[in-house]
């Protein structure tokens, strides 16, 4: 594998610096074990091949309103060592890096399409305003890690949507918010077999955070969602809701952290995941953790894993609805405040619920 890892590097023209990276990484990988803390230890992690690898880059990318482009510099000096075995591995092998530069008092589109296999770091550096639309749909084993650095004043809205097939997906995010920005993500998850996204946010003085989204599962597919919100001044705030629904033997875990530091007085932070089971086999787990070194806060949270109200059902099939679309209706529902009535998130419920 080392030889292969020389030849990524040199075709993509990169300083001995990176080179090193990757082998240390590498090196590292192979002496790791599979992660097994709290974000990990409802998932099973088995199924994935480190050894089905492609070099090639399966990413669509159109943009408006800003630069793209490549800088070893930047590269090295953002370059983090992975904290477990599968961030290592994308250390290791990551076949693109794509820099978006987002000037000051510009409005930019960002669009993203990801198909087949890729290992992937992307950057954002965002000085005005940027909506970026995220679209998986991998066939293979894939890796995205994503870091966004918001300047003062900067605003940015991040969609997701995932309707990959029977891969595995690793998709991780770092967001960090400078004083008074705004960075708002919005997710739907309905493919892969396992599908681990993690969100976080590192929130400073007077600026907003915002986390929403929702996940359904069927058959035996598995949902790792992961969001952590760190504040890190005064009067910083993030608010976090989570929905799911499993159906089959669909399975999730859930790890949500508010981390408030002695710094962030005044800071308001909330934290929400709510699971509905659709049947006896499909199985949900959540785990909260909050961490509190200030006294003038105010942090929330809450969290449910319940079966859809049978009540519901009996009132719309008495109406002459069938229970499927019944169920479906009642969904829609529950999912109503995370859709932000975007039809193609409806009509991908809808596919999976009557499917």
């Amino acid at each position: 594998m080392i030889d292969k890892i020389e030849e990524l590097s040199k075709s993509n023209k990169e300083p001995l610096e990176i080179l090193k990276y990757r082998k240390e990484s590498w090196n590292r990988f192979l002496h790791t074990d599979m992660p097994k803390d709290d974000e990990w230890k409802y998932t099973d992690l088995s199924s994935i091949d480190f050894n089905k690898i492609s070099f090639e880059n399966f990413i669509k990318i159109k943009t408006e309103g800003c630069v793209k482009k490549s800088d070893h510099d930047f590269l090295v000096k953002h370059l983090q060592p992975g904290k477990n075995k599968i961030e290592l591995f994308n250390d290791a092998l990551f076949s693109s890096s794509i820099i978006f530069f987002i000037p000051k008092n510009a409005n930019a589109k960002i669009d993203l399409k990801i198909t087949k296999q890729n290992f992937a770091k992307i950057f954002f550096i965002v000085n005005g305003n940027a909506v970026v639309n995220e679209l998986t749909a991998a066939s293979d084993f894939t890796i995205l890690q994503t870091e966004i650095f918001l300047s003062e004043n900067a605003s940015l809205q991040y969609n997701i949507l995932d309707n990959s097939g029977k891969a595995n997906i690793i998709n991780e995010k770092k967001c960090h918010l400078n004083a008074n920005s705004n960075a708002s993500f919005n997710f739907a998850l309905f493919g892969g077999k396992i599908n681990r996204l993690k969100i976080e946010n590192f929130i400073k003085e007077n600026a907003s955070g915002k986390i929403k989204g929702m996940f359904f599962g069927n058959s035996n597919q598995h949902f790792n969602i992961s969001t952590s919100a760190i504040h890190l001044s005064q009067s910083s705030v993030n608010d976090i809701l989570i929905k799911g629904a499993l159906k089959d033997y669909a399975t999730s875990s859930y790890y949500g952290a508010i981390e408030i530091t002695k710094e962030a007085q005044k800071a308001d932070s909330y934290l929400a995941d709510h699971v509905l089971l659709l049947s006896e086999e499909a199985k949900a787990n959540s785990i909260p953790s909050l961490k509190i070194d200030a006294n003038d806060v105010r942090a929330t949270h809450g969290a449910t894993v319940t079966e859809i109200d049978e009540e519901q059902l009996f009132y719309l099939m008495s109406r002459g609805i069938d229970h499927k679309q019944s169920e479906y209706l009642t969904l829609n529902a529950f999912f109503n405040e995370t859709m932000n009535n975007n039809k193609e998130i409806q009509n991908l419920l809808e596919k999976k619920m009557i499917k």
